[in-house]
């Protein structure tokens, strides 16, 4: 693969991944309106790599401390760390299942430019109507992870945006535009890494490209991620991220209706 569409792959991963626009969606509109073909299952694993990086760069203490909690076992998970890897585990259910449920679907033709520019339009009226608001402040507890889970395994579906989603719909049940975000990204990381273990063991059979190229996309993916991903909390506590809502609800409407013509 030549390096500039490495550089290409690994931008548009990036800056889609973190902003509430949908990478799968942008992917898959590209692919079927430029007659693209998909990059693989090597380039999904490294890009993904990258955005887990660029999470990691972000919130690397949160997620250390996860980890202590998980390593420490039952005695600690009654602390702040205890309690809020409880909420990952059991909020990244819904996603899991609906992976399982929706995977033939998703990945078939049955999965058309109409279906797909009416997730777009749902993810961008979730946005539009939930994140002009400051959110009520309150704090994260089951309920409000279960909520956000949901939402993430709605996500599944290209167009659904994963990160509008959940911040939405946690700011929608009140929880504070801050701690939505953090709760968001790190409910990524369980998602991102088992995508990556399932594709990992897929590729392991079919063998890799050059790994110069697959780094490079890495790299490009994390740097524009991490950029994306500040930027993306900039515009939370702004109260701005609703622009990314119109956004899609204008872009969902034309594809919507370019399906319908086709």
């Amino acid at each position: 693969m030549p390096w500039e569409i490495a550089v290409a792959l690994g931008a548009l991963q990036g800056v889609t991944e973190f902003l509430p626009i949908s990478s799968s969606g942008h992917l898959i509109l590209v692919e079927r309106l430029l007659g693209a073909k998909p990059p693989g299952l090597a380039w999904e694993v490294a890009l993904h790599v990258g955005t887990l990086g660029a999470v990691l760069a972000v919130y690397g203490r949160e997620v250390l401390a996860l980890l202590g909690a998980a390593l420490d076992g039952p005695r600690r998970w009654r602390s702040a760390p205890g309690d809020r890897l409880v909420a990952l585990v059991v909020a990244s259910l819904p996603a899991a299942a609906a992976a399982l449920l929706l995977e033939d679907f998703v990945g078939g033709p049955r999965f058309t430019l109409r279906w797909l520019g009416l997730c777009w339009v749902i993810s961008g009226l979730l946005v539009a109507a939930f994140t002009r608001r400051p959110g009520r402040g309150q704090a994260l507890t089951l309920r409000r992870a279960v909520g956000m889970g949901l939402a993430q395994g709605l996500a599944v579906l290209p167009g659904i945006s994963r990160s509008g989603a959940t911040i939405a719909v946690g700011m929608g049940m009140g929880l504070e535009p801050g701690e939505c975000a953090r709760f968001s990204f790190l409910l990524s990381v369980p998602a991102v890494v088992g995508a990556m273990v399932f594709t990992g063991a897929d590729l392991a059979a079919q063998g890799a490209p050059p790994v110069g190229t697959l780094v490079l996309g890495a790299a490009v993916s994390g740097l524009t991620g991490y950029a994306a991903l500040r930027l993306l909390l900039r515009l939370l506590t702004g109260g701005r991220l609703w622009w990314w809502g119109a956004y899609t609800i204008v872009l969902g409407t034309a594809v919507w209706a370019l399906g319908a013509g086709g």
